[in-house]
């Protein structure tokens, strides 16, 4: 919205010394028309070019789903929001790494992992489109990324800058409450995994995967999935027989 202004301000500067050219070579009742009818119509291209940044945002369409943002917060907001690229097998974060964005998945999979001092991968949990992406613990404690978020597929993510975004906080009640929205998901994820590797055997949170994911069997390799799963790729294969034949 700032960026909006700007312009505007520079458009009513030009408009202004038109308008004194106007007035040296013109009757005044009709400078005053030729004023009101370029003001009008630079006002709708201003309205249009807003609404259209508004609606492109996937990740603020994501967040009013949650709780009633004003329209200012929501313009506030998309002035803090950039598009980035990242190809299969990329990093959106990476372990041992600063990181202060928050990213929403416009398209694409991603995958968060640990990785052992002997280069064992354990798959902490899949996001896929319209997920929430970031080491949140490591951006409030100011220290690295305990684990990698690694794109499955080619992806388009929206990010935003956490302490950009904390800022608005402190204007509006919303972005507290979608926080809290966002964190209880979380918690309930966590607690989720906790439950299922303590009292679940292999074949069971094989079938759990498969209820909650129903889509991602085909999209994630085998060896993957079974580090989520908490098994070897050779017992996977074992319970996927039983499964499918």
């Amino acid at each position: 919205m700032v960026g909006l202004l700007s312009k505007l301000r520079n458009k009513l500067l030009y408009i202004h010394r038109k308008g004194v050219d106007l007035a040296k070579s013109t009757p005044f009742f009709m400078t005053n028309i030729l004023l009101k009818a370029s003001l009008n119509s630079y006002f709708r291209t201003i309205i249009i070019i807003a609404q259209s940044k508004i609606m492109n945002s996937q990740f603020l369409e994501f967040i009013k789903r949650i709780t009633i943002v004003p329209e200012e917060q929501q313009y506030k907001f998309n002035e803090l929001i950039s598009t980035t690229h990242i190809q299969k097998s990329e990093a959106f974060i990476r372990a041992g790494s600063y990181s202060k964005s928050i990213g929403f998945i416009k398209e694409g999979l991603f995958r968060y992992f640990y990785s052992s001092k002997e280069g064992i991968e354990y798959t902490k949990g899949f996001f896929d489109k319209s997920n929430v992406l970031s080491s949140y613990s490591a951006i409030i404690e100011n220290r690295e990324s305990y684990f990698t978020i690694e794109a499955l597929e080619d992806s388009i993510v929206e990010t935003v800058d956490y302490y950009k975004f904390k800022q608005l906080f402190a204007e509006h009640p919303c972005w507290n409450e979608f926080l809290v929205k966002l964190l209880e998901k979380g918690f309930i994820t966590k607690e989720t995994r906790e439950r299922e590797f303590l009292l679940l055997n292999a074949e069971e949170r094989y079938t759990n995967f498969l209820e909650r994911f129903p889509n991602l069997e085909s999209r994630v390799r085998q060896h993957i999935i079974a580090s989520y799963l908490g098994i070897a790729p050779e017992s996977l294969s074992r319970i996927r027989k039983k499964f499918f034949t």
